[in-house]
């Protein structure tokens, strides 16, 4: 081999050796900086939220969840309410079954699960069993629920399921 071919390939190894050192480099900074700019929540344990109000044919009960409601009619709405106190980042764990439902956090509506005749098959009497998890504002502070459940069809008894935080 020449010199020159030998200082070529001197300096093109000196460049790979440059680029993997800024490669390491960047690699060193970023895996140091990026921790700072993640959202690190450490109380990752659902809350079970099981004391509300529920509002039957103009009649308050107090409940505990999971519930069952007994002897319900055509259209009837179960109405729960109640009031917790809620973290940053914090969502809410809602099942619902059968039933249509209009969820409300501060009195504005959250979520909602309507389930129009059309919107499941005509075997069913009413909505099949959904589960969902609903982002509640990001703010720490007492809040204020209000589940709306409408019933499609009469039945002899629906479950108002677990929430949790």
């Amino acid at each position: 081999m020449s010199d020159q071919q030998n200082k070529r390939l001197r300096i093109s190894g000196g460049i790979v050796y440059a680029i993997l050192l800024l490669f390491a480099l960047v690699f060193i900074i970023v895996s140091v900086v990026a921790p700072s700019y993640q959202t690190v929540y450490y109380d990752n344990q659902l809350r079970h939220v099981p004391d509300f109000t529920l509002t039957r044919d103009g009649v308050n009960h107090q409940v505990s969840l999971p519930a069952i409601v007994y002897d319900v009619k055509k259209g009837e709405r179960l109405v729960l309410t109640g009031n917790y106190q809620t973290k940053r980042h914090d969502s809410l764990l809602v099942k619902t079954d059968g039933a249509k439902l209009v969820l409300y956090v501060d009195d504005r509506e959250a979520y909602s699960i309507i389930g129009d005749e059309n919107s499941y098959p005509a075997f069913q009497k009413f909505p099949a069993p959904n589960i969902m998890f609903v982002a509640l504002p990001n703010e720490t502070g007492n809040k204020a629920f209000r589940f709306e459940y409408t019933v499609p069809e009469a039945r002899e008894s629906i479950e108002l399921s677990s929430v949790y935080l």
